[in-house]
């Protein structure tokens, strides 16, 4: 969708997918959105460069930021606190 949309004139397209947050259970969380999330942003790649589109466009990436780098007793990563 997001390279058709760029096909079509879009100039600023802005996806979401998934549930961007480990608060708890993160190797299950990173096992299926973030697993999947990596295919899907690798499929658009490969589809933006297949047809000559990869040097035009700018492919921004990014994820859940300020969690703690510890997993927690939940099996996930807390908020920094001040």
């Amino acid at each position: 969708m997001a390279r058709r949309l760029v096909e079509a004139g879009v100039r600023c397209v802005t996806l979401s997918y998934g549930r961007w947050t480990a608060t708890d259970r993160t190797s299950r969380w990173c096992a299926t959105t973030a697993a999947s999330s990596t295919s899907a942003f690798s499929a658009l790649i490969d589809d933006l460069d297949v047809r000559g589109m990869l040097d035009d466009v700018t492919v921004v990436v990014w994820g859940e930021f300020g969690r703690t780098p510890r997993i927690n007793n939940g099996a996930g990563r807390d908020h920094w606190l001040p």
